[in-house]
């Protein structure tokens, strides 16, 4: 199955590539989609003939260099990212396309009993239940958790349970035992060796983060850089998202 997605990644990139000649484009991305545009970007190479020079780094840093006059192929960032004026400015018009988006969820350590939440009360109760929870508490990711405990009318209760951590610590506090519960994006739970994930926030109380490309004006080869935009988008590009923990389109 694996040779299959493979061959209609290689369809994609030829055909969104040619008839443009081999180029080196510039690409800086956010680095929460690094594992998935990782392994796309080796596809796209192998079939393009195009050279990609990738950075992931922190978006808003990232925008910061871009809208300063930083040279650029391709970006690939938050949606609130790219549609900030700002950054709109040294887009080429029309060349953003759609990637992917993020939901959050819940995991434990790796063998530790997973908790129910499969429904708004019973992740009320999953929380109320904890001893403490791990998350990061800045950025979009931060902001939608606190609102799910407001939500759910558990807020207060919820102040002296929560672990502040940063992005990379998330997965290593609930190892150590330094928290019971990892409450962040799926994708950096899904599939994660080292937890046993119990589930996305249920219903209403998800909350996504969507993901765009979009071309530089000055782009040293538009139509390549674009083909790079294209073929992320692209349906055979699918599987391997849905593998990392992340929903296409």
């Amino acid at each position: 199955m694996k040779s299959v997605y493979a061959a209609a990644l290689a369809a994609a990139a030829l055909i969104a590539a040619q008839p443009a000649p081999a180029a080196e484009l510039k690409v800086l991305a956010a680095e929460v989609v690094e594992p998935a545009v990782k392994e796309l970007a080796a596809q796209f190479e192998k079939s393009s003939g195009h050279k990609l020079t990738i950075e992931y780094g922190f978006g808003v840093e990232q925008a910061k260099r871009l809208q300063g006059g930083e040279a650029f192929d391709v970006f690939i960032a938050a949606n609130g990212l790219i549609k900030q004026p700002a950054t709109v400015a040294v887009l080429e018009p029309g060349s953003t396309v759609q990637l992917l988006r993020i939901g959050q969820g819940v995991a434990v350590k790796k063998g530790a009993p997973k908790p129910d939440v499969s429904s708004a009360d019973a992740l009320k109760q999953t929380l109320l239940n904890a001893k403490s929870v791990a998350f990061v508490p800045t950025g979009q990711s931060g902001v939608a958790t606190l609102k799910m405990f407001e939500t759910l009318g558990i807020a207060d209760a919820m102040k002296a349970k929560i672990k502040a951590v940063k992005v990379e610590d998330v997965v290593a506090t609930i190892v150590k035992g330094d928290a019971e519960l990892a409450l962040f994006l799926n994708n950096y739970l899904v599939g994660n060796p080292q937890v046993d994930y119990a589930g996305p926030y249920p219903g209403t109380l998800q909350s996504y983060i969507a993901f765009s490309a979009a071309v530089g004006a000055k782009a040293a080869n538009t139509e390549a850089a674009k083909a790079f935009a294209a073929f992320l988008s692209a349906s055979a590009a699918a599987p391997i998202i849905k593998a990392h923990g992340m929903e296409p389109g």
